[in-house]
């Protein structure tokens, strides 16, 4: 198969994960918690997706598209970490 449609069928489900990881930076954001938002993002984008893109791509030996999953399960897992927090965070924050 072509490796641009690879592409496309492994990014079509980036467009489905990555927004809840942005929505939760973005709420700290917005209440002034800039150091927790960067965090999140530094977790998302230099930790998660770096470490699996390394471990599908070239541990694994899957290639380039190793290293598009691993992206997409990077993102996939830094956002589920960002959202969890960030719902723990709100909880708190609303009972006090």
């Amino acid at each position: 198969m072509e490796p641009t449609i690879e592409f496309f069928h492994i990014f079509a489900w980036f467009f489905i994960v990555f927004p809840g990881g942005i929505i939760s930076t973005y709420v700290f954001q917005g209440l002034g918690k800039g150091t927790h938002s960067l965090a999140f993002t530094i977790i998302r984008e230099a930790i998660c997706a770096t470490v699996f893109a390394v471990l599908f791509g070239i541990v694994f030996d899957w290639g380039i598209n190793g290293v598009w999953f691993g992206i997409l399960v990077g993102y996939t897992i830094g956002g589920l970490i960002a959202i969890v927090y960030a719902n723990n965070y709100l909880g708190k924050m609303v009972k006090a």
